[in-house]
């Protein structure tokens, strides 16, 4: 085992030490730098779900309205012009089939009215 024994004056002996500190600091205050933006990004990727969820939830609902309202009028045996729907296609597709009952209806509606 070997002993050194150094003879300088107290402060140039703890001066690594306190470069040490300031290191362990700065990198301290970067990991919570760190944490916060994390947290920052996870609160905005939610809030930008949520609100994404929202806007989808209401075309969609707009849409099926838009064909429910068309159904009703379909089975009045009122005329029913297709309605204006862009997106997603199985709402389009139940758009299109409701159109062409309602055409089949008025066709039957006008028959029996023929045959009276």
């Amino acid at each position: 085992d070997w002993v050194v024994i150094l003879q300088r004056p107290m402060a140039q002996v703890h001066e690594p030490t306190n470069a040490l500190r300031s290191i362990e600091d700065a990198l301290h205050d970067w990991r919570a730098t760190l944490a916060l933006a994390l947290v920052a990004m996870a609160v905005l990727s939610g809030a930008f779900a949520v609100i994404l969820a929202i806007a989808a939830a209401r075309r969609y609902a707009a849409s099926l309205h838009a064909v429910s309202g068309m159904a009703e009028r379909a089975a009045r045996g009122e005329p029913v012009n297709p309605a204006a729907i862009e997106h997603p296609e199985e709402i389009v597709r139940l758009n299109d089939a409701v159109s062409r009952l309602s055409q089949v209806l008025r066709a039957a509606l006008e028959r029996d009215r023929a045959r009276q």
